[in-house]
This record gives structure tokens, C-alpha cells and sequence, in this order.
């Protein structure tokens, strides 16, 4: 069971994924808790995922592993070619039991599909743009989530 410093890894891990946030070459660092940076070009394809309670940080050339205890934090860098990253945007969290969105448009459908493409899920937001997914019943596999104009994988263990 993921606790909430899973769900924000499994949230960070969307977003680093999810296109069209960023719109120029940059990075992001990863601070520990000891004040520890690693810094990842985002040309590299920096991909978050948690397994048996380690964050692992993975690139095409590297892979970071954080075991410790604390929060990580996720610094992007900004020039003046980056939006700033607003509290408003979009927000997904995923762990083991439920999809958890926040921020998106009130009362808009949000979709879960298998492979194929066929409809497996589909709820609205409430009024404030919030929704709750849940997912333990599904098997193992891959899914997809869309929504009114966001589009990712995840993977249901």
C-alpha cells in the first residue's frame, strides 16, 4: 500500500511523462531530504516510478535510487521559455486502489480504457473539477486514462 508520499511520487510520475507542460530544454532536480541534488535533463526522458518502497529516477543513460526517509522534492528549472507551473494545472495521483484527480474542468468526464481502446470507466468531476477513481477491482495490466484533453498509461499491479 502506497503511503501519500507514494501517491505524490505516482502523481510526480504522470506529470514528468504527460506532454506538453514544458516548452523548451530544461531539467528537473531531484533534492533529498540531506540536501542531495541530482539534476536530470528533461532531453533524457527522466521517468519516476516506485518499487517496494524505493523511488527510482530513471533516464536513457542513468538510474537513481532514493531509499531514504523523508519527501523528495522536485525542482523544475525555469527560463524564460517555461510557463510557470501554476497550482491550478491538473493533478493525478495512482496507487493500488484508486486514480485520484484534482483541478481538472467541473463535470467532465474522465475515462479509463483498456489496450484496445475499449471503455472500462467513465465518471464525471464533481462541480469543483474532482474525482475519484476506483481501480483495485481491475486486474493486472495496463490502462489508459483520458481525459478532456489529457491522455496517459498506467500500470495496475
Amino acid at each position: 500500500m502506497l503511503n501519500s508520499f507514494g501517491k505524490y511520487v505516482a502523481g510526480l510520475c504522470l506529470f514528468l511523462t504527460l506532454p506538453g507542460y514544458l516548452k523548451a530544454e530544461n531539467s528537473v532536480t531531484m533534492i533529498e531530504p540531506n540536501g542531495k541534488e541530482t539534476i536530470f535533463l528533461l532531453s533524457t526522458s527522466p521517468r519516476v516510478s516506485m518499487e517496494d518502497g524505493t523511488v527510482i529516477v530513471e533516464t536513457k543513460n542513468d538510474r537513481v535510487e532514493y531509499t531514504g526517509e523523508g519527501p523528495l522534492k522536485f525542482v523544475f528549472s525555469e527560463t524564460g521559455a517555461i510557463e510557470k507551473f501554476e497550482k491550478d494545472l491538473p493533478l493525478f495521483k495512482i496507487n493500488q486502489f484508486s486514480i485520484e484527480a484534482s483541478n481538472l474542468k467541473p463535470e467532465t468526464n474522465l475515462q479509463i480504457l483498456d489496450l484496445s481502446g475499449k471503455l472500462i470507466i467513465s465518471q464525471k468531476t464533481d462541480t469543483n473539477g474532482n474525482i475519484t477513481i476506483p481501480v483495485s477491482y481491475l486486474p493486472t495490466g495496463v490502462y489508459i486514462v483520458k481525459s478532456y484533453d489529457k491522455k496517459f498509461k498506467f500500470y495496475k499491479k
